[in-house]
């Protein structure tokens, strides 16, 4: 989701309201217009604090508005018809990593879980090179057989060199 999908969140839900919602009042119809947006933009993904940050209120009140918002929608006829009317209006969300809305405290976790994951996959690569180095240390021991089975077997006559190798691997003579 893009800073373009909140704008044009911002512009439909001005239009159904017929309003500013940011004017800094409490007056009914431009909480209902800021509620009726923050709903829309944390269900798409928005963390609390940046839509507070658009909004120009904090994440407790954003979460505030999140939660009463589904219960006054109900009771206010008025207030749904225009919600359905902006979710009617709006496209869809741009599917964006969501990392653009973290806060602060949000990035810095997500930074330490990506040091584990980094440090595992340092661990998991270090245990494969010695695997490899291990084995290419078999194969190395192994390379004067593979010599003499390579310049003695002819193509025609693989499948019978292999058998015979098993049977005298598993001692079966």
């Amino acid at each position: 989701m893009t800073s373009t999908y909140a704008e044009q969140v911002f512009k439909i839900v001005n239009d159904a309201f017929g309003l500013d919602m940011v004017v800094k009042t409490r007056k009914r119809e431009y909480v209902d217009a800021r509620m009726t947006c923050a709903y829309i933009l944390t269900n798409s993904g928005m963390t609390s604090t940046s839509v507070g940050r658009l909004l120009g209120k904090d994440h407790a009140t954003i979460l505030h508005y999140k939660t009463k918002f589904p219960f006054i929608m109900k009771q206010d006829a008025n207030l749904k018809a225009k919600y359905e009317y902006v979710m009617a209006n709006v496209s869809p969300p741009e599917q964006v990593p969501d990392v653009y809305f973290y806060s602060k405290y949000d990035l810095i976790q997500e930074v330490l879980s990506l040091r584990l994951k980094v440090s595992d996959l340092n661990s998991q690569k270090d245990r494969l090179l010695s695997d490899n180095v291990r084995l290419q240390r078999v194969d190395d021991s192994l390379a004067p057989l593979y010599k003499i089975v390579r310049e003695r077997t002819h193509s025609g006559n693989r499948a019978k060199v292999e058998r015979s190798l098993t049977t005298f691997f598993n001692g079966l003579r």
